[in-house]
């Protein structure tokens, strides 16, 4: 009972915290909030590390200490109501816009980097409408009060995928997995350890025909950047194998040992099927 009773305490105190940084944010004029949002998060590094928010999104094997500190504020803002506008570098962005509004639907795949929302807002920003694929149904879109209205998983949410893709539409998903499904999912060796994922939406891009493309975004210095490479392969095992060198590339640049290899497991076959 106590250690309940202590987890409900550390919940309602990360609460009000959030809420405070949320207030005192919002005092300051809209051009500055993102700004002060990552002076704030670079110096609160150390308090994140101690909380179990913080330990659960390092056990994904993504990102590192400064974006998931970014990213525990910019949600904190964002969940409170505090409205700011958050600048990305986004390399590979015109190639990918151009080929969204020849009316082909597109999927977009990334791991579980924290940092991934702020993308969708400039996705947002700049009439790039995207469909995210989120367990939280009332998830906002970073640093507006406006609802993503996300694609929900669910045991009919491939088929809601595959007619928004054949409408032409954008569907942004992350495909690295906690844990494996029998049959359902491959694993991959990264710097960081092996990466599981989950090839279901590869083959629902292949069979309706739709372009997909891999994206990260990550801290840089002071600066947040991301990237979008388009995909070559129209097969769901060409396009693991470009995604898993994706991801693994990412973790190597990241600070990881550049000689980890990328391997395809003998499950692939059965996880295409």
């Amino acid at each position: 009972m106590s250690s309940g009773g202590s987890g409900t305490h550390k919940w309602h105190a990360l609460h009000l915290v959030a809420k405070s940084i949320a207030a005192a944010i919002r005092l300051l004029p809209r051009r500055w909030r993102f700004r002060a949002a990552f002076l704030l998060a670079r110096a609160a590094q150390p308090f994140f590390r101690r909380t179990e928010a913080y330990r659960n999104h390092e056990n994904l094997k993504i990102d590192t200490a400064a974006e998931i500190a970014l990213y525990l504020v910019i949600n904190a803002l964002t969940m409170n109501g505090t409205i700011f506008d958050p600048v990305v570098d986004i390399d590979g962005y015109d190639e990918f816009a151009r080929i969204c509004n020849k009316g082909r639907g597109v999927l977009l795949v990334q791991p579980h980097a924290m940092l991934t929302p702020l993308q969708f807002r400039i996705f947002h920003d700049r009439g790039l409408k995207a469909i995210g694929v989120s367990a939280d149904k009332l998830m906002r879109i970073a640093g507006t009060t406006i609802p993503a209205n996300p694609l929900v998983p669910s045991p009919t949410f491939l088929v809601t995928a595959r007619n928004r893709l054949r409408e032409g539409r954008l569907v942004s998903a992350m495909l690295d997995r906690g844990e494996h499904s029998a049959g359902r999912t491959v694993e991959f060796a990264t710097a960081n350890g092996p990466v599981i994922i989950a090839p279901a939406l590869l083959q629902v891009a292949v069979r309706c025909g739709a372009r997909v493309a891999f994206t990260e975004v990550h801290v840089d210095g002071w600066r947040v950047v991301g990237s979008i490479v388009v995909s070559s392969s129209d097969t769901v095992e060409g396009l693991t194998r470009e995604f898993a060198a994706f991801v693994s590339e990412h973790i190597a640049a990241r600070g990881g040992d550049t000689s980890a290899p990328v391997a395809m497991p003998a499950t692939m076959e059965t996880a295409q099927r």
